[in-house]
């Protein structure tokens, strides 16, 4: 299960990530509760929750260049070091008292450019650390720290926003973005692999596109994952108003739901890590893409607190076999001198989309509400899985 943690580089990142990624959640559920504080507005919270990933969807496809191009340890350390500074800024605003919801999009906005370099850079930047052998196993145990962090960040944040406000947990992120930081500085025996190609940034995009497009086996997770990234991954952002209006259970109780998902995700990495090489993965991929609808689905109608407990858990078990899966499969399929560029449009597909979906849910829920919205996200989501995924035979062989 943790044979990737043989490597040194791999065990430092791992670790690091961990102290780090705890601070991020920590982050993201503080922010949404504070927009909600602020505006009590569906829409508000669907646009703060966008701006982190907005970027993503322009740029993330020219980060995979850069990526292929550059030296990825320090792309990481400069992406890592201007997170760390954006979120004590938005700190230092918070406990000053002089916040704005201008301040807190414009701060998510900026948060969001450094992460449209480090998503392809960290994905591409386990296969390096490993090697191919041990790739599988490494993208699983790198998915088991996110999980892990997402089970503990909550429910702390959840804890010390009544006693440190918002803005303590902001500093505390800020803080653990060291754990990345000195990781990576403390790393050796790197042999980084740099795609020496002088044609154009959009040439270059284009070929990887074109290799997209043309894969029989790319092309329908691509495109399932951004029907997921639209309709699916952002059913998140709708949480406070199910934890306040719906639920009835508070900041404490958000911090419970949010963990909940971490727990089912976490299950679902450390069962990833254990299967070998040949596993299918492609079945998995539309497993849990089943998964993640039907638990988000039972959600939106469920209206007692551990029933939505066990469902989020469903829905999080779900979400990280589909994602854990997809992204084996995709590196597995594509050649190294594309993985940087494709990794980028993966992001873009994942993460950049996430935005307008963030929005399109803050929309409907002001209109139709949080359950509704949810109801139609996931109705949508089961049928990309069971018309595209289940439809696949180039998926569902391998």
């Amino acid at each position: 299960m943790f044979r990737a943690l043989r490597h040194r580089n791999f065990r430092l990142f791992w670790f690091g990530q961990l102290v780090s990624l705890i601070g991020t959640w920590m982050q993201i559920l503080a922010v949404g509760w504070l927009v909600w504080r602020l505006t009590h507005s569906a829409f508000w919270l669907g646009v703060a929750g966008a701006m982190p990933f907005m970027p993503s969807l322009f740029l993330s496809s020219i980060g995979g260049v850069l990526v292929d191009r550059y030296d990825k340890r320090r792309l990481l350390i400069i992406s890592q070091s201007g997170m760390a500074f954006l979120s004590a800024v938005l700190g230092i605003l918070t406990v000053s008292g002089i916040i704005q919801l201008y301040q807190i999009i414009t701060l998510a906005v900026l948060i969001g450019l450094m992460m449209a370099m480090d998503t392809p850079a960290r994905l591409a930047f386990i296969r390096e650390m490993v090697g191919k052998d041990d790739m599988d196993n490494a993208i699983a145990l790198n998915s088991t720290v996110f999980n892990s962090a997402r089970i503990v960040g909550p429910p702390i944040a959840g804890l010390l926003v009544p006693l440190v406000g918002e803005g303590g947990c902001f500093l505390i992120n800020a803080f653990t973005f060291s754990g990345v930081i000195v990781s990576l500085l403390l790393m050796r025996g790197l042999d980084q692999i740099r795609i020496l190609n002088p044609e154009p940034i959009l040439t270059q995009l284009a070929q990887a596109f074109s290799f997209m497009r043309r894969h029989d086996v790319i092309r329908p997770l691509m495109t399932s994952l951004a029907f997921y990234g639209l309709f699916g991954f952002t059913m998140v952002v709708l949480m406070p108003i199910f934890a306040d209006r719906v639920l009835g259970v508070g900041v404490k109780g958000l911090g419970m739901l949010m963990g909940a998902m971490g727990i089912g995700a976490l299950a679902s990495s450390l069962m990833v890590a254990t299967f070998s090489h040949d596993s299918r993965r492609g079945r998995m991929v539309f497993g849990g893409a089943i998964g993640v609808a039907l638990g988000f689905l039972g959600f939106s109608l469920s209206r007692t607190f551990s029933l939505s407990l066990a469902l989020l858990v469903l829905a999080g078990f779900g979400m990280f076999l589909m994602l854990n899966s997809l992204v084996i499969l995709i590196q597995k399929q594509t050649p190294h001198e594309l993985l940087g560029r494709v990794m980028g449009l993966y992001a873009t597909g994942f993460i950049g989309l996430v935005p307008i979906g963030n929005i399109l849910a803050g929309v409907l829920a002001s209109g139709i509400g949080a359950p509704a919205t949810m109801l139609i996200g996931s109705v949508i989501c089961l049928g990309v899985a069971i018309f595209v995924l289940g439809r696949s035979r180039s998926v569902l062989k391998l």
